[in-house]
């Protein structure tokens, strides 16, 4: 019988935390019929394979499988492996929260015949746990904005995947998953679901790229094409353009300021936020940068009395 879900994790390395993601899904109590978790591990070490076969070795309905891709192409690779109706792109950090895993499931259910574009924003939209749905592509964009980059928010109905990868589909390969999301812009109803099913842990050194270009550059060339295109207005690339100068302020704080927890990059990062947005933008940048450096000074002077 085919499963109604595939969790399907992309996984490089991080065994103890993937360990946490699966026993959030088996100690559940969903029946496993109705389910099953494909993993594709793009690793050069043998770890997430001993993991499986010393925790997870029988009575589990997992598919496993080596994969040679670089990369965030790994999540694709993970997509390939299901052959649920629904394809759960699923980060390996991404625990379900206790009780939660039976309530996405049912989530996904609801909408089998139908099959619009779901989404889920875990609760980061409008502080709402609501399911809300959107009949164009435009003011669906214009609801998520740049959280369209979440790979744990991000799945696809299997015959949508199936029917874009015959077409030989190009991927960005920084957002392969956002590229399948953005080809979907034609569908016919578009559900954003912001419960709270998720809980994501603390990886450490998270990164590795250059987030400014990544976001400010690539990112926002994938959403200036749809403008362009005509699939989204103006008013939506702008709402995600600014919110994009927000993330990268924020992160800016994060990375400059507060030690070497993260391995992201912002060389050169003046001349990508100038081409974007102007001397303005370096200035809200700098200016987030001394608030919030500002607030964790009056913290730790409160915090000493």
């Amino acid at each position: 019988m085919q499963p109604l879900v595939s969790i399907c994790i992309p996984t490089y390395g991080r065994v103890e935390i993937l360990k946490n993601t699966l026993n959030s899904i088996f100690s559940q109590n969903v029946d496993p019929e109705i389910f099953e978790v494909c993993i594709s591990d793009n690793s050069p070490t043998d770890e997430t394979q001993e993991l499986l076969d010393s925790f997870f070795s029988s009575n589990y309905n997992i598919k496993y499988s080596k994969s040679t891709c670089e990369g965030y192409y790994n999540s694709i690779e993970s997509l390939k492996l299901g052959c649920g109706k629904y394809l759960k792109l699923h980060n390996n950090y991404s625990k379900f929260k206790e009780n939660s895993f039976q309530e996405f499931i049912n989530s996904v259910l609801r909408y089998e015949t139908e099959k619009p574009v779901l989404f889920f924003s875990f609760g980061a939209i409008n502080n709402s746990s609501e399911q809300k749905k959107f009949s164009t592509f435009d003011s669906f964009l214009n609801e998520i904005s740049y959280f369209s980059t979440w790979s744990t928010s991000f799945g696809i109905w299997k015959e949508d995947f199936d029917a874009l990868m015959s077409k030989n589909f190009d991927f960005d390969k920084m957002f392969p998953h956002t590229s399948l999301l953005f080809a979907l812009w034609d569908k016919k109803d578009f559900v954003v679901d912001n419960a709270l099913y998720f809980d994501n842990q603390d990886v450490g050194k998270k990164g590795g790229y250059n987030l400014p270009e990544t976001f400010g550059t690539r990112y926002l060339g994938m959403c200036h094409n749809l403008l362009a295109d005509g699939k989204i207005g103006e008013q939506t690339y702008q709402k995600i353009k600014n919110g994009i100068l927000q993330f990268i302020a924020d992160w800016y704080v994060n990375v400059t300021y507060f030690g070497n927890k993260y391995k992201f990059s912002f060389e050169n990062w003046e001349k990508t936020i100038i081409d974007l947005y102007g001397e303005a933008g370096i200035l809200f940048i700098k200016n987030t940068a001394k608030r919030k450096k500002l607030k964790c000074l009056i913290r730790k002077i409160l915090n000493r009395y």
